[in-house]
């Protein structure tokens, strides 16, 4: 049995979901599990999910950057 085994983290779950969808790429896995973001993780692999969500994910954290850079860099009227 080949088991996919991912780790809790925050941030640590994006750099992981990144090294799973190039793993799943080259090898199968009977079983993904692991804590906190690598629990979700593990459920995105299993609904054959991961990589649609990933780049989801990763696009809206991007816009959402693009938004905020844009707001600190408009020019902002000087209160009287």
């Amino acid at each position: 049995m080949r088991a996919l085994i991912l780790s809790g983290g925050g941030a640590r779950g994006a750099y992981e979901a990144g090294v799973a969808v190039s793993l799943l790429e080259h090898e199968d896995f009977e079983l993904a599990c692991g804590a906190s973001i690598g629990a979700i993780n593990g459920a995105l692999i299993a609904q054959g999910d991961l990589k649609e969500r990933a780049a989801e994910a990763l696009s809206a954290r991007i816009e959402r950057a693009r938004k905020l850079r844009d707001r600190a860099a408009a020019p902002r009227a000087l209160a009287a």
